[in-house]
């Protein structure tokens, strides 16, 4: 059988930075295949979300974009809309 990976949220953050919230995000990644007494086995990734992504390039400009969230769970992209709404 094959190894499974389930991704699920196991804590989120607010935290009331100014001028806009940041969200923490905790997920965890469980890997497991039934026949595998070793398994399953988990692992914990942590996210720190800000409104605006800084970038600086090659002239040391820095520009602020909107940071993308899409690649979130859903529920993580809702927070995010409800926080840093205007």
């Amino acid at each position: 059988m094959a190894i499974t990976s389930t991704k699920s949220i196991y804590r989120i953050e607010i935290q009331d930075t100014q001028p806009d919230p940041e969200l923490m995000v905790l997920y965890t990644y469980t890997f497991d295949d039934p026949s595998d007494d070793d398994l399953p086995v988990n692992k914990e990734v942590s996210h720190r979300l800000s409104r605006y992504t800084t970038t600086v390039d090659d002239a040391g400009d820095e520009t602020q974009v909107a940071t993308d969230v899409s690649g979130h769970m859903q529920l993580v992209q809702d927070i995010c809309t409800a926080i840093w709404t205007d």
